[in-house]
């Protein structure tokens, strides 16, 4: 898992690192920064873990049983940059990258391994409640296997939403969002490839004591046609003198 954390909060820069072990020969340690000047602020962080692991399948009856120890490699970074253009106008880039070597068993001999490197790239521009997006994601795993495979993915998403204040206590929230997926794989798929038009609306307030939502989607998918869903919610809180 990869988090992108807040923006720094005060001027100036921080530096930082750690490190962990513990069982299985496992280890980590990670490096970040960040920074704060002017309108511009943003973060730098580097990641290494690894453990040997144990066998993944641990009954020798199973046709893929191999004692052999299966453990795990990962490097990550991830960095962004944001921009306060205005008191209600800024912008963020966000990048992250991750190569993982993970461990399996898949066969009686063979040191199974998936071998993985994951990209992506987010830019956002929030301009006076308004919030536009554009992503882009990429996904090459490779199996060095006895039952060698591939699989290359590819994601690219675009999307607006905006929060409308109707009163203070009613706000609607309307979304729009485009999204288009690819794979190439050394498998046979009927369809690879797919695109997905979605809009949102939900609308949020407050009757008396109680919290209401409704929600409404719409996804027009290339493969799965179009589907409505919808829902409703109510949280009413209860007195405050209750203890548990």
């Amino acid at each position: 898992v990869q988090i992108f954390t807040r923006n720094a909060a005060r001027e100036g820069a921080r530096f930082g690192a750690g490190i962990a072990a513990g069982t299985q020969k496992s280890a980590q340690g990670n490096l970040f920064a960040t920074f704060a000047e002017g309108i511009w602020s943003g973060q730098l962080s580097a990641t290494y873990e690894r453990s040997a692991g144990f066998s993944a399948i641990d009954n020798p009856k199973n046709f893929s049983y191999n004692p052999d120890l299966d453990g795990f490699r990962r490097v990550g970074m991830s960095a962004g940059i944001s921009a306060r253009i205005a008191p209600q106008i800024s912008a963020t880039i966000r990048v992250l990258h991750n190569d993982l070597n993970t461990q399996y068993d898949g066969s009686a001999t063979f040191d199974d391994r998936t071998l993985t490197k994951q990209s992506a790239v987010q830019a956002t521009l929030d301009v006076r409640g308004t919030q536009l997006r554009l992503g882009h994601a990429e996904d090459d795993s490779r199996f060095d296997s006895e039952f060698p495979g591939a699989f290359r993915t590819r994601t690219s998403e675009a999307s607006v939403q905006h929060n409308f204040a109707l009163n203070p206590n009613w706000s609607l929230l309307g979304a729009a969002e485009w999204r288009g997926e690819r794979v190439a794989t050394s498998e046979s798929f009927a369809q690879n490839q797919r695109n997905t038009a979605s809009a949102l609306a939900s609308l949020n307030g407050k009757l008396g004591a109680a919290n209401l939502q409704a929600t409404a989607r719409i996804d027009d998918s290339a493969q799965f046609n179009t589907r409505l869903n919808g829902g409703v919610g109510v949280i009413v809180p209860v007195a405050a003198s209750l203890q548990f």
